[in-house]
């Protein structure tokens, strides 16, 4: 099986209890705790029972192990640029990601005037949750950010039934470290000064019954001590790799992921400083105490 490398390569992750699970743009591998690789495929193979070949690939995965019920849960999208773009769910059947998966695949658009990139997931005792962002198939540019919300229990029993709240901001749902917890946290880098830099984060949640949930927008802001920017001027490369002059491209300060664990959100992400005139990157780690 021939793998080829792509740019960007994507590259994500996840531990369970007894398989590292990395997800590529390119591949799927997945190892045991000792290193051992016991499975390696292509990305779009992996996904083969719910795509069609040559339908614009397989890309920008994610990938999450939940603790509480030793599940894996699985997202990434296709179709890039083209009608029929989808986002694909998958949930584990058991603890091991190398056995059977119930997977799904959804579009997101039936009017065929919008495709999707960069899935983000969480999850918390009642739902696995994706939020996508959408662009003109017509120009590549932005619309907005859609977020479905799958009932865990249904994902499981093989049923991709779905709420859909659109557009939102760039939401990335959190991975719940608690298995009571019945809010699912959603955070977003919010511009507070326009033209001054990015200094806040809003905080929305999702909440009610399954499959009845209710999306609260903007529920608190938390407000960061300094500012970034939010790219690097005209996306220069910044970051420097072992034995070439040449950088890489760090992107954008769009947070990466979100961890609720001990009442507290933990949001990590890239942002560029100083904020009127970036030289560098920067890794940023906040964190936001919540009431529950």
């Amino acid at each position: 099986m021939l793998f080829r490398s792509k740019i960007p390569p994507g590259t994500n992750g996840a531990v369970g209890l007894n398989h590292l699970m990395v997800t590529l743009n390119s591949e799927v591998r997945i190892q045991n705790r000792t290193g051992t690789e016991v499975s390696k495929v292509t990305l779009e193979n992996f996904w083969s029972t719910v795509t069609t070949a040559g339908s614009n690939g397989v890309f920008s995965p994610r990938i999450v192990f939940d603790r509480v019920r030793q599940r894996w849960y699985f997202t990434a999208a296709c179709a890039r640029a083209a009608a029929g773009s989808s986002i694909l769910v998958g949930a584990s059947q058991t603890d091991d990601p190398t056995g059977m998966w119930n997977l799904f695949r959804i579009d997101v658009d039936s009017t065929n005037t919008y495709w999707v990139d960069s899935p983000s997931i969480g999850y918390n005792k009642d739902w696995v949750v994706v939020s996508a962002n959408l662009y003109f198939i017509s120009n590549n540019s932005f619309w907005g950010t859609d977020v479905y919300v799958f009932g865990k229990n249904n994902l499981q029993a093989g049923s991709a039934a779905f709420s859909r709240f659109e557009p939102v901001g760039l939401q990335v749902p959190a991975v719940t470290h608690d298995s009571q917890l019945g809010t699912l946290y959603l955070v977003e880098e919010f511009d507070n000064d326009i033209g001054s830099g990015v200094g806040e984060y809003a905080v929305s949640t999702i909440t009610g019954a399954v499959g009845t949930e209710t999306y609260n927008e903007t529920v608190s802001k938390a407000t960061i001590v300094g500012t970034w920017a939010t790219s690097s001027t005209n996306m220069v490369d910044f970051a420097p790799q072992q034995g070439t002059a040449t950088k890489i491209q760090t992107g954008d300060s769009r947070p990466a992921s979100v961890v609720y664990r001990n009442g507290t959100l933990w949001v990590s992400q890239t942002v560029f400083l100083p904020t009127a005139a970036p030289t560098r990157a920067s890794v940023q780690r906040s964190e936001e105490h919540t009431s529950e």
